[in-house]
């Protein structure tokens, strides 16, 4: 398959993620027609990211931000096939692994031929990198950001996730001194 016969199926995988609900918030009684889409999720997290990244630059990091940008935009690329799969979804079923196991295997059959954004995407599955853990992070704090706005409209149901995310954020940030987690926090008032 040559990769121009191949973006039509990356076209219809943006469409789909354009669409796509997030399905925490649909489950939290989140009306459809206000809801976050998993491509918005990317585009805001893909945001984070790069504003991260350049905080962590100007702390001495050397991180290449706009792989770090391009990480975020693909992290729940997969999604267009799988659906959203929900945290006690993916607790409960097949665990964690498993999820990444076949997110990898998706997102390498959408993408066959395109080298770099696989590399990308592997090495964002993996985890262990400097700027995978600024993804995970920027994916983390749009999904809090996005539930605060949705409970200061009234939707209480997602205190859960507001507190959730906000020890993952804590979590990750543990790595990093206090000046530097204190810029990133300033990211959500």
């Amino acid at each position: 398959m040559n990769k121009n016969s191949n973006f039509s199926r990356i076209n219809n995988c943006i469409d789909a993620l354009k669409k796509l609900a997030r399905t925490g918030w649909m489950q939290r009684g989140i009306p459809p027609s206000i809801t976050e889409t998993v491509a918005s999720h990317s585009f805001e997290s893909a945001t984070i990211a790069g504003v991260i990244s350049n905080i962590l630059i100007n702390h001495g990091y050397n991180i290449n931000m706009e792989k770090t940008i391009s990480m975020s935009l693909f992290h729940d690329f997969s999604e267009c096939i799988i659906g959203d799969i929900t945290l006690f979804a993916k607790e409960n079923l097949s665990g964690d692994e498993k999820k990444k196991a076949l997110e990898l295997q998706i997102f390498s059959d959408i993408f066959k031929g395109y080298n770099k954004i696989l590399e990308i995407y592997e090495e964002y599955s993996i985890g262990k990198t400097l700027e995978a853990k600024i993804v995970k992070l920027s994916d983390r704090l749009s999904t809090c950001i996005q539930a605060q706005r949705f409970y200061d409209n009234g939707y209480e149901n997602v205190k859960d996730i507001i507190v959730n995310t906000k020890r993952e954020v804590d979590e990750i940030l543990k790595e990093f001194d206090s000046e530097i987690r204190k810029d990133i926090l300033n990211l959500c008032q």
